[in-house]
């Protein structure tokens, strides 16, 4: 080989080699150092953070719309011997709502549930019967008359249940919080009345007095879905949670007439009205098990039926069995019984 041809490749070598030792890969380590700053700055951080933040508040509300459970089914539960089925019912019925669907309140949109209008509603329906039947139990059925004095499981137990449904980070002011507390209060209740320790007092004027409460519930049920069936589009969310408002008053008023058929039974066959009363019992269990996909408003004969008049429906007949049942006790008013 030419040796001066030899040198002067040997010398071009030499110099691209040191051209890409001191030119190309120090501009390579430069743009990655520059890369590395870009991706590291704090404010590139928080624009991180912030964005997995409103990913996890996606995912929560996600899972709460498309989770939790309408429990519009019966309450296959038995007293404690010598306890009260109704509230046995009350405790058991709240408990289930707690287990698998919280407590759902419906007004803020950053909370799981707030499009769920079947479970809001359904559940504040029950809440409704709740507060009805703590109220009759802390004034009547659980005092041996008028002039005793309340039972402090019973009054505590009222106290929790009755309020607005909503929720908070502080337990004083969360319904599911203070219903937990209900629940313990209701059990202890039961407790001491198998026990002897407390009294549960079954007469004709407070079963007429607590089947009228309930009727009152469900007149005014009545009247709010005929306005809403009145006024509301086909498809509407006001429609959809009226109705399952509706829902939960008729299975939490079931469950109630379950526990009056074996609380006061001996009341019931004194007064010779057991099969009035269990065809109210029928009526207002008719509508456990209903959960439709889809709430539709339609009326008269047109392409779409609907689920609102349908209710509408079995309310009507749910509350001329109740007025049937209530003029069956008006004769025998004030007379006593105990189981």
């Amino acid at each position: 080989m030419n040796q001066p041809i030899y040198n002067a490749a040997l010398t071009a070598f030499n110099e691209a080699e040191m051209n890409l030792s001191s030119e190309l890969f120090p501009r390579f380590a430069a743009l990655l150092d520059a890369a590395k700053a870009k991706l590291l700055r704090p404010e590139k951080f928080m624009e991180l953070g912030a964005l997995t933040l409103i990913i996890l508040i996606a995912v929560y509300i996600a899972i709460g719309e498309f989770s939790g459970t309408v429990n519009n089914t019966d309450l296959n539960v038995t007293a404690p011997p010598g306890g009260s089925l109704i509230i046995e019912k009350m405790a058991r019925g709240i408990e289930r709502e707690l287990k698998s669907s919280g407590w759902a309140p419906s007004g803020s949109p950053f909370l799981p549930y707030h499009i769920r209008f079947d479970i809001t509603g359904f559940q504040e329906g029950v809440q409704q019967v709740m507060i009805k039947l703590a109220q009759q139990a802390n004034n009547h059925f659980t005092r041996e008359g008028a002039s005793s004095g309340v039972n402090v499981h019973i009054s505590a137990a009222l106290n929790n249940l009755n309020r607005d449904n909503v929720w908070s980070i502080f337990p004083a002011n969360s319904t599911a919080d203070q219903y937990r507390k209900a629940v313990a209060h209701l059990d202890a209740f039961n407790k001491n009345l198998s026990e002897g320790k407390a009294s549960f007092d079954p007469r004709i004027d407070t079963l007429s007095a607590l089947t009228s409460d309930l009727a009152g519930v469900i007149g005014d049920e009545y009247t709010r879905l005929n306005q809403t069936a009145n006024t509301a589009d086909i498809f509407s969310l006001t429609a959809r949670e009226q109705f399952y408002h509706n829902l939960g008053v008729l299975a939490a008023t079931c469950w109630a007439f379950q526990g009056m058929r074996a609380d006061y039974d001996s009341v019931i066959k004194l007064q010779a009205t057991p099969q009035v009363f269990d065809q109210a019992e029928k009526s207002a269990c008719a509508t456990l098990n209903v959960n439709p996909a889809v709430v539709l408003n339609g009326s008269g004969y047109g392409w779409a039926g609907s689920n609102l008049r349908t209710l509408l429906g079995d309310e009507a007949k749910l509350l001329n069995d109740l007025s049937t049942f209530q003029s069956s006790l008006a004769a025998g008013s004030g007379a006593r019984a105990h189981p």
